[in-house]
C-alpha cells in the first residue's frame, strides 16, 4: 500500500498523519461519488451493458459489425428520447462520416450500425455522465472545467482511432472517464475543487495525493468505480477477469504502467495510453510525444500533433456531447440537407431489406417483461421478436 504524509496546502496547516490511499474507507468514499453520478434509468443502462459485452465477445474488434438482435431491441427505446438520440446522431455524422452518409435512416439502430457496439456504448454512457455532472456541479466551476472534458475526449479519440492497439471505443472511454469522475468530485465539494483546479488541472496535471487530502479519495478511484458500475471492467467473460481488480484499474488510470504486472497486458496498454494523454496535457499539445508504440507512423504523428494543438488553442469540436434536446431542430435540418444532397446526386444506396421470419412461439406480452425503468407503454411499441429478445437478455444485462 502506498502512503503519503500530509503537509501544508495553500498555507493551511493539516494534521500530520499517514494517508492510506488504498484503504477501504477511501474506496467507499469514491464509490459514493461514483454512484451519485451513475444514477440512471434502466432503459439507458441496459443497451450500454449489452453492447459493451458484445464488443468484448468480438475480441474488441471494431471491424465486426454484427450486433445481437437483443441489443437492437434495447437501443430502439432511445428513439423515444431525442435528448439522448441527437448527440449520438451528430457524433456518428462527425466520427464516422462515410458510414453515416449511407445509413438507411436516423434511428438508433442505424446509428448503432454506424458507430459499432463498443463506441455506441461508450458515447451513450458519456452523454449521461456529462449531464449528471453538469446538473450536480456548481455552474461557476463547471463552465470553466467542462471544456477540458470535451478537449480530452476529442484528443483521445483522434489518437485511438488511428491505432488497433487501443481502438476508438477504449480510447474515448479513457479520454473522458477521469474527467467525469472529477465532475463528481466538483459536485461533492465546490470550494475544494476550485482550489485543486487552480493548482493542478489548469496546468494540465493531476495530484492524487492532494486529492486525498481534500476528498479522502482520488479521481482514479472514482473513475474505477464508474467503470465497475457500467460493467466496463466487471464482467463474467473469463478472458477479462484481469480487469476486475480495482487496484490495478486505478493504477492504469493513473498511468502507472510500470506498477502493473505485464501479464495484465490490456491494463498495461490502458496505463500507457493514459500516460500519453497526461504527457500531452502537460505539454499542451507540444511536439516530442511518441506515438510509434501505437503503430502510428511519422507522417500521421505530425498530423495528430497539429490537430491536438488546434484543439488546445481553438477548443473542441465535440460540442454534441454537451447538448441534448435543443439538438432536435438541428438534427431535422441536417437530415433534410443530406436528403437534398442525395436527390441532387440521384443516387440510391439503399440495400433491399429482408424481414426476419417470425418464430412460432407463444406471444410475449409487454406485461411479461419486468425491467425497472421500462414503461408498459414503451414496451407495447416493440415487435414480438424484439420483446422475446429483450426478455431473454435483460437478466444477463442486469447481472
Amino acid at each position: 500500500m502506498q502512503r503519503v504524509r500530509q503537509g501544508k496546502v495553500f498555507g493551511a496547516a493539516f494534521m500530520s498523519k499517514s494517508i492510506d490511499v488504498d484503504s477501504q474507507e477511501s474506496w467507499q468514499k469514491a464509490m459514493k461519488i461514483a454512484q451519485r453520478l451513475f444514477v440512471m434509468p434502466q432503459r439507458v443502462l441496459l443497451p450500454i451493458r449489452l453492447l459493451w459485452r458484445q464488443y468484448l465477445l468480438s475480441g474488441r474488434n471494431e471491424g465486426v459489425q454484427e450486433v445481437d438482435p437483443a441489443a437492437y431491441a434495447s437501443v430502439r427505446l432511445i428513439d423515444n428520447t431525442v435528448s439522448f438520440k441527437a448527440p449520438l446522431y451528430f457524433a456518428a455524422s462527425q466520427l464516422r462520416t462515410d458510414k453515416f452518409s449511407v445509413a438507411e435512416d436516423d434511428t438508433s439502430k442505424a446509428l448503432l450500425k454506424t458507430l459499432g457496439p463498443g463506441l455506441f456504448s461508450v458515447l451513450l454512457s458519456l452523454v449521461w455522465l456529462y449531464r449528471r455532472a453538469a446538473k450536480l456541479g456548481a455552474p461557476s466551476q463547471w463552465v470553466q472545467f467542462s471544456p477540458d472534458i470535451l478537449a480530452n475526449l476529442e484528443i483521445a479519440f483522434g489518437i485511438a482511432d488511428e491505432s488497433s492497439k487501443i481502438g476508438s471505443a477504449d480510447g474515448a472511454l479513457l479520454g473522458a472517464i477521469r474527467y467525469m469522475a472529477l465532475g463528481g468530485m466538483l459536485a461533492k465539494n465546490e470550494e475544494q475543487f476550485k482550489r485543486y483546479s487552480n493548482l493542478h488541472i489548469r496546468h494540465g496535471r493531476f495530484d492524487f495525493e492532494d486529492e486525498h487530502t481534500r476528498w479522502s479519495c482520488d479521481h482514479a478511484q472514482v473513475a474505477t468505480c464508474l467503470l465497475q458500475l457500467y460493467t466496463f471492467t466487471r464482467t463474467k467473460i473469463p478472458e477479462r477477469r484481469d480487469l476486475e481488480s480495482p487496484m490495478y484499474v486505478r493504477l492504469a488510470l493513473l498511468g502507472k504502467y510500470d506498477e502493473i504486472p505485464q501479464s495484465l497486458d490490456e491494463l498495461v496498454t490502458w496505463a500507457k495510453f493514459i500516460h500519453l494523454l497526461d504527457t500531452l496535457n502537460e505539454k499542451r499539445g507540444g511536439s516530442g510525444v511518441d506515438f510509434s508504440w501505437l503503430g502510428i507512423d511519422e507522417h500521421r504523428s505530425k498530423e495528430l500533433h497539429a490537430h491536438i494543438r488546434n484543439v488546445y488553442e481553438e477548443g473542441s469540436t465535440f460540442t454534441w456531447l454537451k447538448r441534448g434536446a435543443e439538438l432536435a431542430g438541428d438534427m431535422k435540418k441536417h437530415k433534410q440537407s443530406l436528403k437534398e444532397d442525395q436527390e441532387e446526386e440521384a443516387v440510391s444506396q439503399e440495400a433491399p431489406q429482408t424481414e426476419e421470419k417470425q418464430k412460432p412461439s407463444e406471444p410475449i406480452e409487454p406485461s411479461d417483461i419486468q425491467i425497472p425503468g421500462f414503461s408498459q407503454e414503451e414496451l407495447e411499441g416493440l415487435t414480438q421478436d424484439e420483446l422475446e429478445q429483450l426478455k431473454e437478455f435483460s437478466d444477463m444485462a442486469s447481472e
